[in-house]
């Protein structure tokens, strides 16, 4: 089974201090002493199994000594050990999905994502499903698309039950419900979600007068009646005919019952009701059916010789193969076609004679060319099955008198509105109306065919026929352009993150201790951590995914921006520059550069280590997104290995670090891109791990990027942070505006920005190292100050925000 490959593990211990596998993950190799210095933070995934079915948040990372004991951070503080926690990746604290918004809405439309709700009155009745909006109705008009996106956000972050971030890209909006006391949804609760119509206001219903008028036409005697079930035997075949009071239906190829009932014109119930006594015509024969003839019949005309009288003789020959239905046909210019139909008695000379019907010949008019054809024709076969139709289950109604009603559906009619007949000892009928619908349709709708139409109630029933204006607005018609482009999931990985801060203490050989905090039992050891005074001989290695959604060679990022960092045994080498250029000769020799890409290069070296260093080296090297001492680089060659010394199997490896930034020449490139009129992003550096960048101005919500320009004018500078703190800064035409500690895990605004026609905008993003939260460690852990700190966005939630929104989302 392939391993979980890491540089820092953790091993269950048995008593006597042996390190010992419990599950499927546990590393089997023996891993390396690792360096650290005093104030290091680091940072790695560790499989859940590792926790030994503990949570995450019961779980906590002392130091062990060489003999396996928790040490204090501070000696004179009991249960001071805490020197990291686990953590679960921040994807599983919210759910998130994402809206992409085609187009402004029509008038009247609006949206709500809807979720399926199941409750039960009692516990012997099934449960009853209803729908309920998660993040309210957005409705109204708006003036162009920016201004309904940002509408939409502004209603979503409104939310009372749970903080919402909302990202925006473009005509996309990714939603992130943070998990709260009154918002946890389930996995199968996510799966009901969907865009819907949502909440519907007082003004809502139509303001049309729809009619469903009632007119009596007093008591009618209704003569006694015998109903019947007519029943059809299976036994069908093409051409068999079933005849019923009249009506007659010829039964085609593979026809059922049903469908011979339906061709008679009975309904679902295949009953007949005729007057009390009345005979009933009913009847099957076998019939008749048409067979294609298979045969090729031969009809051919011979030239003799012209009569003199303006006509030429020809002998029509016909082939010996003649079948009842061929058809046999002569024509030419200036005579009328003749045309023979083989009859079951005829021969081949019989249909030779009906054509050679002047002394043994064919007469055609002189020089004209005659044209000889056929067809094999079909023949007309009796049946020989045994169809059958007859009565069954007669019921016989004594007579009785009724009051005869007309009903009239008015002219008024708009979609929604509803049309109800109900009737004692009948379902209740009810139309809703569409927005084609007339009054005709309606009656058709209600199962009449006429409007007005009648209906008879019996003696001491009752009838009620109304109309009622309904609901204006209906799905799919009156839904906003809106659609769920990615599903509401909660992403749940296998992995967890570990964050520790080394202590001051003295330089030493120590372990991390992954210990359950209930039970104060260490239920996992690391590999060995070598506490130096300095960061000499070291290099601090960031490594990540660019998405943060990816598997990457076996570890799973789920939480945006996360990067692993640990302090290891490499060197990288001084600059090494490379170029790669174009060029071309003149013809008076003189040679012109047309471009040219200057590359820096770096040797990266390790120390003498065992096998297990180097595969995690090599995978952490392949990540796409890599930093050594807070510069990035990308590997992009082999990883080239010394031979293990004998015993030990320690040895070195290189590998060849690109700097992420080169220097570029292209002939006749402009020095910026855009007008002069416009302000230009020049480029962004180290934004790759945040989860965007954004400047706002009273307009819109623009996305930056390298090389984009916009329009000069004052900005918000917003940027989404991962959850370790990065230091945001800002240059406009290479002076610093804008230097800020983003809050970790928010939307945050950074500050503002004025840009003039020209500017050159500059976009930095540098994580602070030594920085974890204050709020996981405690005081002891504070978070180190910074220029300024960015806030995170809040909106006012006033009762105008509230009405829309549900008591709770449960």
């Amino acid at each position: 089974m392939r391993q979980f490959v890491h540089f820092l593990r953790f091993f269950a211990v048995a008593d006597d201090n042996r390190m010992i596998p419990t599950n499927a993950l546990t590393p089997q190799d023996a891993h390396p002493m690792l360096p650290v210095v005093a104030g290091d933070i680091i940072r790695f995934l560790i499989p859940k199994s590792d926790l030994k079915g503990q949570i995450p948040e019961l779980s906590e990372i002392v130091l062990l000594n060489t003999a396996q004991q928790p040490v204090r951070v501070n000696p004179a503080l009991a249960g001071s050990e805490r020197i990291g926690i686990v953590r679960r990746q921040r994807s599983e604290q919210y759910v998130q999905f994402t809206l992409t918004i085609d187009s402004l809405p029509a008038s009247g439309q609006q949206f709500a994502l809807m979720r399926t709700v199941y409750t039960k009155d009692s516990p012997s009745v099934e449960p009853t499903a209803s729908e309920l909006s998660v993040l309210g109705t957005v409705s109204g008009q708006f003036a162009d698309l920016d201004s309904y996106i940002e509408a939409i956000q502004e209603k979503y972050e409104a939310y009372p039950h749970a903080p919402v971030v909302t990202i925006r890209r473009g005509n996309q909006l990714t939603v992130r419900i943070f998990k709260s006391a009154r918002f946890q949804p389930s996995d199968d609760d996510l799966l009901s979600w969907r865009i819907g119509l949502g909440k519907l206001g007082l003004n809502a219903r139509n303001t049309n007068s729809p009619a469903l008028n009632m007119s009596s036409q007093g008591v009618v005697n209704i003569d006694a009646t015998d109903c019947y079930k007519v029943v059809v035997d299976d036994d069908i075949e093409a051409g068999n005919v079933f005849q019923l009071q009249g009506l007659s239906y010829t039964a085609g190829q593979n026809d059922t019952p049903a469908q011979v009932l339906s061709g008679l014109g009975l309904g679902s119930d295949a009953t007949v009701l005729v007057a009390s006594g009345s005979p009933v015509v009913i009847q099957a024969t076998t019939g008749v059916y048409r067979s294609d003839n298979q045969n090729n019949p031969v009809l051919q005309l011979l030239y003799d010789s012209n009569n003199g009288a303006g006509q030429d003789k020809y002998k029509a020959i016909v082939g010996a193969d003649v079948q009842a239905g061929n058809i046999y046909q002569v024509a030419a210019t200036g005579m009328t076609t003749k045309t023979v139909v083989a009859t079951a008695s005829d021969t081949p000379d019989t249909i030779a004679a009906q054509f050679n019907t002047s002394s043994g010949f064919c007469l055609i008019p002189a020089g004209q060319n005659p044209v000889a054809t056929t067809d094999p024709g079909s023949q007309t076969i009796a049946n020989t099955n045994e169809p059958s139709i007859y009565l069954s289950a007669k019921v016989t109604t004594a007579a009785y008198t009724v009051t005869r009603w007309k009903i009239f559906v008015g002219s008024s009619i708009q979609r929604g509105n509803e049309f109800v007949v109900e009737q004692s000892g009948q379902d209740t009928k009810t139309v809703i109306a569409s927005a084609s619908d007339t009054p005709i349709t309606i009656a058709g709708k209600l199962g009449y065919t006429t409007n007005p139409f009648i209906i008879d109630v019996p003696t001491g029933g009752t009838l009620a026929a109304y109309a009622r204006r309904g609901v204006r607005y209906s799905e799919p018609d009156d839904v906003a352009p809106v659609r769920l482009s990615a599903l509401p999931s909660c992403v749940r990985p296998k992995q967890v993150v570990c964050e520790v801060r080394i202590p001051a203490i003295k330089p030493g050989v120590y372990s991390l201790g992954l210990r359950d905090r209930q039970l104060r039992q260490v239920v996992g050891v690391s590999n060995r951590l070598r506490v130096q005074p300095g960061s000499q001989g070291t290099s601090v290695l960031r490594w990540g995914s660019l998405s943060g959604l990816d598997q990457v060679l076996g570890y799973e990022y789920a939480e945006p921006g996360l990067m692993q960092q640990l302090r290891l045994p490499v060197y990288v080498g001084p600059m090494r520059q490379q170029t790669l250029e174009t060029q071309y000769s003149t013809p008076r020799g003189r040679i012109i550069r047309t471009s040219l890409q200057v590359n820096y290069s770096h040797t990266l070296t390790t120390t003498m280590q065992p096998p297990a260093f180097h595969r995690a080296l090599l995978l952490a090297l392949k990540h796409p997104l890599i930093q050594i001492d807070g510069q990035p680089y990308h590997a992009q060659s082999d990883y080239r290995e010394t031979e293990p010394t004998p015993v030990q199997q320690l040895y070195q490896a290189q590998t060849d670090l690109y700097e992420a930034d080169s220097m570029h020449f292209d002939a006749g490139a402009a020095a910026l891109a855009g007008v002069r009129s416009a302000a230009f992003v020049e480029s962004m550096d180290g934004t790759e791990s945040l989860e965007g960048v954004w400047l706002r101005s009273q307009q819109q919500l623009i996305p930056v990027e390298q090389n984009l320009t916009v329009d000069p004018a004052e900005y918000e500078l917003r940027a989404l942070c991962p959850m370790e703190p990065y230091v945001l800064s800002a240059y406009v035409n290479d002076r610093l505006r804008i230097n800020t500690l983003l809050s970790p895990g928010v939307l945050s605004l950074a500050g503002t920005l004025r840009l003039k026609p020209g500017d050159r905008l500059i976009i930095q993003a540098t994580v602070s190292l030594a920085t974890i939260g204050s709020t996981v460690y405690g005081s002891d852990m504070d978070v180190l100050e910074q220029t300024q700190t960015g806030y995170a966005e809040t909106t006012q939630r006033g009762p105008d925000h509230s009405e829309d929104f549900n008591q709770d989302y449960h």
